[in-house]
């Protein structure tokens, strides 16, 4: 057979192990005492790793525990942290289990014929050997060669580019000559010529398999990692073992793999059509029944208008309906799973018949790279960067875990890490499926999911999903969690690029309408002051994060108070910044921007105290309002899970978030629907409730808000923010329809509360609806507090009242 693709496929080899080989060389240049080792792995295979149940009967927990632990690890700081939570957790009653990929699909069944017709080959030339009957022989390698056409015709089908793989239609065509060569293997034909032609049947074989097995073993593996707490992760990648020689490897296992998937991107432009085609592809296959986006730095390049200029590896995401009952969602989850594995599968083949076809391009793109860019002072510069960094973020986190040496003495997270991958690798598309109850999974679907775009097939977010993305790390890494000051330039140079789009203005509109929804006057005539348009548009946007997340529009004394304390600051920050460029303007919006958060983080928690100390207060007057027929008060909300939390075991860790007011629900049982209480009753309400109040010293001013059909009662007593005060709402009256029979409510102190079942998924909904990092994290910790106080109630249930009356 002609061509040496057909044969054997060193050069391909030979690339893959040059970028070994200029990753170790960039690597030593930057750090001399710490040499390396880095090959790449050719004995290598697909793989799944997951949690297998061990041991005792697992607790009753809502959600299921698997579910849970990502909301019961949510109050640690940093992602180690919370690996190591999650594990600590699982082995309770679960292993790590690695194992093969879950069967089915054709690329797999692909694979089975291929071996299966390998055994076979294998048994007719040890026939051919002893001198068995060649009429046989030439018969069974005629079903061989048929089966190895076939499996050509679907390598051939998968891809435009295979259609050009010389080796595979040179494959086709010796396949297709065996009935011709077995021809002369026939009853009375000369000895020596039936085996001369078996001869040359068996050796173009065997060249085919050896060609198709290159091909279809691949130089990929694929993996599937469902051990990680709050999503699962789908990998197409390259694998290579990394050993450092002198110290512990973590470090330089994360830079290799960084460096290896660079060079393996740099100038391909075979690769990148390649890859850019297998996600329209497996956005077909999935057929709308998920949600499918590309995202990271590769979405953004969509985002931007230019996607040849993405690096890396392809980073997507699949969203799966939340509002499924848990079986329809594992079913479906293991649906996409399959359509996944299938496709990964698929482009393994694909992309290593292009490799072998592209390997002196990749190997004299990356020989040009370790002679230019590997030895400049700039390449090794971020390097040793990144090493810094990577040593910091350690020396964070073990700080951190001394605090608690349970978690400190923890290594499942190294297993989680390793095992799916190797040592390190050079990644070519990753997917991402947030787990069933996290809250990722519900922001996404209500806020990303609408604004998908698509260029090419390939399917990418809106401007938002970027914007509060690039938002919530460079907030991380302000805060100290998540240090990487040496990328805080370059992604704020990415927030301005994506600030600049059109798709990102309807994002700024919306969040603006927060703003001036919650009446900050004064902040709005700062922000207009800002010159650049790209600077204002982020000052708005972290405004409006502010207003939803402080629920400003529902208490007017705080917006006010807000505004007036906060448009001083942003007052000093315009006139101290105009001289600056548009990126040092950026980084003091987000200085100002920690500021607010730390102050309202502060004095949230100051009005928390507060408000739980008028218990009595506000129990007193829900008693003397709440005496109608037929009418049951409950608390709702963020004062529900501090009456919970107040009520539950010492043993329960974690905190809640604290009371911002006291949410109670008047339900009416004579209501059907919300549309049956009048304005009469709600006036007739509201004059009660201020009677009752006017002889309570806790209260102030009572007003009503007949849209929401609601009553706010304010306390007389004010309280400090920054340089002013306001009287803080104290109590939010709602009147509402009579609640369904299958709802629980528990009796928490003297007031029906909102059983923690209802008030689990209240706090992953208002979580899910919250961009302001700082917020939104306490709001995870809290929803692993009501978790954990839940399974507790269902260890041991407390007596209960049915909301009926």
């Amino acid at each position: 057979m002609p061509g040496t693709l057909c044969d054997k496929d060193d050069a391909a080899l030979d690339a893959l192990g040059l970028l070994a080989r200029t990753v170790t060389g960039i690597i030593e240049r930057s750090q001399p005492p710490e040499p390396v080792a880095i090959d790449y792995v050719y004995d290598h295979h697909d793989l799944t790793i997951r949690w297998v149940r061990k041991g005792p009967e697992l607790p009753l927990y809502w959600p299921p525990y698997q579910e849970a632990i990502a909301a019961l690890s949510a109050r640690e700081s940093s992602a180690k942290q919370r690996q190591l939570r999650s594990g600590l957790l699982m082995e309770r009653y679960f292993q790590i289990m690695p194992g093969p990929l879950p069967r089915g699909g054709d690329a797999q069944n692909t694979r089975d014929n291929l071996t299966a017709q390998s055994k076979h080959l294998n048994a007719i030339v040890d026939a051919y050997k002893k001198g068995g009957d060649l009429i046989e022989i030439g018969a069974r390698a005629q079903k061989i060669a048929s089966e190895f056409a076939t499996i050509c015709q679907y390598l051939i089908d998968l891809d435009p580019s295979m259609q050009t793989i010389t080796c595979l239609q040179t494959c086709l065509q010796t396949c297709e000559a065996v009935p011709v060569a077995c021809a002369k293997i026939k009853s009375g034909a000369i000895v020596d010529e039936a085996r001369a032609a078996a001869s040359t049947c068996l050796r173009n074989l065997i060249a085919v398999r050896d060609a198709l097995r290159s091909i279809i073993h691949g130089f990929c593996i694929v993996t599937n990692n469902e051990a990680i707490p709050h999503f699962f992760l789908l990998r197409l990648l390259v694998p290579y073992s990394l050993i450092v020689k002198k110290s512990e490897d973590g470090i330089y296992r994360s830079i290799a793999s960084s460096q290896l998937t660079k060079l393996l991107h740099n100038e391909q432009e075979w690769l990148f059509k390649l890859l850019q085609r297998m996600i329209a592809a497996l956005s077909r296959e999935l057929d709308g029944k998920v949600v499918f986006f590309l995202k990271g730095g590769r979405g953004l390049a969509y985002l931007l208008g230019t996607p040849e200029r993405g690096e890396n590896d392809w980073d997507t995401q699949i969203l799966i309906d939340p509002h499924l009952p848990p079986d329809e969602w594992w079913r479906l989850y293991e649906w996409t799973r399959a359509i996944v594995d299938n496709m990964l599968l698929r482009d393994n083949f694909v992309f290593s018949a292009n490799l072998m076809a592209n390997a002196q391009s990749l190997a004299e793109a990356t020989k040009t790279y370790a002679t230019t860019k590997a030895v400049s002072a700039e390449t090794v510069d971020k390097v040793i960067d990144n090493v810094f960094v990577l040593a910091w973020q350690d020396m964070i986190d073990e700080n951190a875990l001394g605090l608690d040496p349970l978690l400190s003495l923890e290594s499942i997270w190294r297993d989680i890490a390793d095992k799916p991958s190797g040592s390190c690798k050079a990644e070519l598309i990753d997917v991402g499926i947030p787990r069933y109850y996290t809250i990722e999974l519900l922001q996404q679907w209500r806020h990303v999911r609408g604004g998908i775009n698509s260029v090419n097939g390939v399917p990418y977010p809106g401007a938002s999903y970027f914007i509060d993305d690039l938002i919530d790390v460079i907030r991380e890494s302000d805060a100290g969690i998540s240090p990487s000051s040496n990328k805080r330039e370059t992604r704020l140079a990415r927030l301005l690029e994506v600030l600049g789009t059109n798709d990102a203005q309807l994002y700024v509109a919306w969040e603006e309408g927060f703003v001036k929804t919650a009446g900050l006057v004064l902040c709005q005539q700062q922000v207009s002051r800002v010159g650049l348009p790209r600077i204002r548009d982020l000052a708005w946007i972290l405004l409006g994060q502010f207003c939803v997340a402080y629920e400003l529009a529902l208490d007017p004394g705080l917006a006010e108070a807000f505004d007036f304390v906060n448009s001083a600051t942003l007052k000093d920050l315009i006139d101290g910044m105009s001289s600056e460029n548009e990126i040092k303007q950026a980084g003091l919006v987000f200085k100002w921007c920690d500021a607010v958060s730390a102050m309202m983080v502060t004095h949230l928690a100051e009005r928390g105290r507060f408000v739980l100390s008028q218990n009595a207060a506000i129990f007193g007057l829900t008693a003397q309002v709440a005496v109608a027929p037929k009418v049951l008060a409950v608390a709702e909300g963020s004062y529900a899970a501090n009456l919970h939390r107040l009520f539950a075991s010492p043993t329960i860790e974690g905190n809640v978030i604290p009371a911002e007011f006291a949410a109670i629900d008047l339900h009416y049982e004579t209501c059907v629907s919300e549309s049956e209480i009048s304005d009469s009753q709600l006036d007739g309400f509201a004059q009660t409730v201020e009677q009752a109040a006017s002889r309570i010293p806790a209260f102030g001013i009572v007003g009503k808000i007949d849209v929401l059909k609601t009553v706010n009662v304010f306390a007389k007593t004010s309280l400090p923010l920054g340089t002013t005060s306001y009287c803080p709402l104290l109590i939010r009256f709602s009147l509402r329809p009579r609640l369904s029979s299958n709802i629980v409510l528990n009796r928490v102190g003297p007031l029906a509360v909102s059983g923690l079942l209802e008030l689990i998924p209240w706090c992953r909904g208002r979580a899910a609806d919250v961009g302001e990092w700082a917020t939104r994290w306490k709001l995870a910790e809290t929803l692993g507090t009501l978790i954990a106080m839940e399974a507790a109630v269902l260890a041991r249930p407390p007596r209960q009242l049915r909301a009926k009356l």
